[in-house]
């Protein structure tokens, strides 16, 4: 545990919280672009990012039991699991997430890149 509290209070010095970063993508959009990219915001549905934790929760308990006793789950135990952690967490997913069925996106990447005009690098 202690281990885990130094690891997460250093990445959020080192990177600072998603929820401060994510209100800065219009002004880093807007940089990009002056500096001569092409610049693409990705967005995700709240089905969609649910579904992105859902893997990243299951990728992380894999790892630990693979780590822990060389074990691994069968797809039944998966969906299992998975279930159980929703309903966990299920304060914490309305309370990030908002409630099913509310219409609302997430920025879920940005993308850039230069463009090489007739011999001259942008």
């Amino acid at each position: 545990m202690i281990l885990q509290e130094s690891r997460s209070a250093t990445c959020n010095q080192l990177f600072g919280s998603p929820e401060i970063n994510v209100m800065y993508h219009t002004h880093v959009c807007d940089e990009l672009w002056k500096l001569g990219h092409i610049v693409e915001l990705k967005y995700t549905t709240r089905r969609e990012t649910l579904k992105n934790i859902e893997i990243i929760v299951l990728a992380k308990e894999l790892l630990r039991r693979k780590c822990h006793n060389n074990s691994t789950m069968e797809r039944e135990e998966r969906v299992e699991f998975i279930k159980k952690w929703k309903t966990e967490h299920r304060d914490l997913l309305v309370d990030q997430l908002g409630p099913k069925g509310l219409n609302v996106l997430f920025l879920d990447g940005i993308f850039f890149h230069s463009v090489v005009l007739s011999g001259h690098c942008a």
